[in-house]
């Protein structure tokens, strides 16, 4: 062996490539366990300001009224339209915008006859839906009885087993409710 490579034969077999590779790796590690909870907490506070947002949408939207004979024929009326005039319009025959009246009030007339009407008659279509209750209130409701009954059913399980669980069930419930919704596992 020559002398020229003898450093560099001593750095091969030492650990010391190895140790630095091993360190490398734990270093990789770390940063992905970061970057993967950097991403839930930002799922997370995008999923928040989602329900914020639409929680103020709601309350806006609350104050709507409600109309007897449907938007469609209700809007005609008070710009003085005709049957004819609004089909004529939407290029429909009147015949056909009386039944869009009819199936708007039996709940099957399309969202595209809506849109269609709506466009004629220079108004702003608006689809949406307005949640009974605050949907942060829904949440919590619906993580809470499918965390009861999670425990409810593991519990009868250990009773039968005669391992009966000893703690109070209700922090037991608020815990896994809390998990259910922190990992997005309500439904």
């Amino acid at each position: 062996m020559s002398q020229t490579n003898a450093p560099y034969e001593t750095l091969v077999n030492s650990n010391t490539y190895y140790d630095i590779y091993v360190k490398i790796q734990i270093f990789v590690d770390f940063c992905y366990v970061k970057l993967h909870n950097i991403r839930e907490v930002i799922i997370m506070k995008t999923k928040t300001l989602a329900l914020s947002r639409l929680n103020r949408q709601i309350a806006i939207q609350s104050d709507i009224p409600q109309v007897e004979d449907g938007w469609i024929k209700e809007v005609r009326r008070a710009l003085g339209m005709t049957l004819d005039k609004l089909g004529e319009i939407c290029g429909l025959a009147p015949s056909t915008v009386s039944q869009a009246e009819k199936r708007e009030l039996e709940g099957k007339v399309t969202v595209e006859t809506l849109r269609k009407a709506a466009e004629a008659m220079n108004c702003e279509f608006v689809y949406t839906f307005i949640p009974k209750s605050d949907l942060n209130t829904f949440i919590e409701k619906a993580a809470y009885e499918k965390a009861k009954r999670i425990l409810m059913r593991a519990d009868l399980h250990m009773s039968l087993e005669d391992q009966q669980v000893k703690s109070e069930i209700e922090p037991r419930i608020q815990r896994l409710k809390h998990k259910l919704i922190s990992e997005g596992k309500v439904w």
